[in-house]
């Protein structure tokens, strides 16, 4: 059994941010760009062969959607409509554009280059501190709790996507299963934070891991609520908060 103090777990911290600031100095982008040398315009310096042509969805998709929204935020309206897409489509209705999702305001009000950086660092950052949470919350001690929070960072669905819309939603999925074990205190606080994590949820921008991580969630909380009916039924009405909440998203989306 591993065992880590507090100036341990401060000093992985430290090596943490360590890493973004070099990452930021170094004027390096975590981002796929050199998909655009398939793309006659950008190749007139030279050719070069992009080193996985797979990751294309964020060139071609997510980062032109965030500039547009971006541009529109900026002129003063929302991005309901874009009409750059053929004939024109509906954009805000469009889950996987993520307008309103919370870290995407670091883009809307930060320089591209820094932002792209601070988002992906971001989002693994939280991921791991809620996988720590968890940890924690069933019982787990101090050390191995960040050791599985390291650990948690080296799994491929996280590194791979987290340019894509479904880590937005994804790495809430362990801050879910904390909530639903603070809820054994039955402080309400817990059922408010579990509420505004599904309102978050669904301006992440991917309807279909939402689904996922819910039926997962659901099941884990009938397992851990089988002799409390009470607190399953409390939980499920503030998960529908939530999605009531998100409502101005969903409505549209359907």
């Amino acid at each position: 059994c591993l065992s880590l103090n507090m100036k341990g777990i401060k000093l992985i911290i430290l090596g943490c941010i360590t890493v973004l600031i070099l990452s930021i100095l170094s004027q390096k982008i975590y981002f796929p760009t050199d998909i655009l040398n398939y793309l006659q315009t950008f190749t007139f310096d030279g050719w070069a062969k992009a080193h996985n042509s797979l990751l294309a969805d964020p060139i071609f998709q997510f980062e032109p959607w965030r500039i547009f929204t971006k541009n529109a935020f900026l002129h003063g309206h929302l991005p309901l409509w874009n009409p750059q897409n053929g004939g024109g489509t509906p954009f805000l209705a469009n889950p996987q554009t993520a307008v309103f999702y919370p870290l995407d305001i670091i883009y809307y009000l930060l320089p591209i280059n820094l932002s792209l950086n601070l988002i992906a660092y971001l989002k693994l950052s939280l991921y791991s501190y809620f996988v720590f949470l968890y940890l924690r919350s069933i019982k787990i001690s101090n050390g191995n709790s960040t050791l599985g929070a390291i650990i948690s960072l080296f799994a491929a669905f996280p590194i791979m996507w987290v340019l894509w819309p479904h880590t937005n939603v994804f790495i809430l999925f362990p801050l879910l299963l904390f909530l639903t074990e603070k809820m054994k205190e039955r402080k309400r606080k817990h059922l408010y934070f579990l509420s505004l994590t599904y309102f978050v949820g669904v301006l992440g921008g991917h309807p279909e891991t939402l689904f996922h991580i819910g039926i997962l969630h659901f099941a884990y909380s009938l397992f851990s609520f089988r002799r409390n009916k009470d607190l399953l039924l409390k939980e499920i009405k503030y998960i529908l908060l939530g999605f009531l909440l998100a409502s101005f998203m969903l409505i549209p989306f359907f």
